[in-house]
């Protein structure tokens, strides 16, 4: 072969490959971009979820305030309500251990009354807390 026929083969190679590589290229980038954008909704949805939980834990008084037992009915199932849509959210990047964890809250909450949430609310808060810094920390 000579080197005007090297030189045209190597050219047509660089062409084809530099039409083959950009769409490629483009598809692994819209690829990054994407799963970027898929973790920052899910981190995004994380932190709503958590915000409101602890909120409502926030705003929980003793039984002896409400004034009535459907008022407190309401309230603890307007937490366990919201502690449901906080464990889905974070459900499937837990660990074992936290899994265990949210069982017993889910217990504590669905199975306790107003003035035992009262009581626990702090070990709750510190609990849920842990276990978002840790989701999140995996999702990064």
């Amino acid at each position: 072969m000579s080197n005007d026929q090297i030189s045209v083969i190597v050219s047509g190679v660089v062409a084809v490959s530099a039409v083959l590589l950009a769409p490629i290229i483009g598809l692994i980038s819209d690829q990054l971009k994407w799963k970027r954008n898929q973790k920052n909704e899910k981190l995004l949805k994380i932190e709503k979820t958590t915000k409101d939980l602890l909120t409502t834990i926030a705003s929980t008084t003793p039984l002896a305030e409400f004034s009535e037992l459907y008022e407190a009915q309401i309230y603890q199932g307007e937490i366990h309500g919201k502690f449901l849509m906080w464990e889905q959210v974070v459900w499937d990047k837990c660990t074992r251990r936290n899994r265990k964890s949210i069982e017993a809250m889910r217990h504590t909450i669905s199975n306790g009354n107003v003035d035992n949430l009262y009581k626990d609310s702090d070990n709750l808060v510190k609990v849920i807390l842990a276990i978002t810094r840790n989701v999140t920390k995996r999702i990064r």
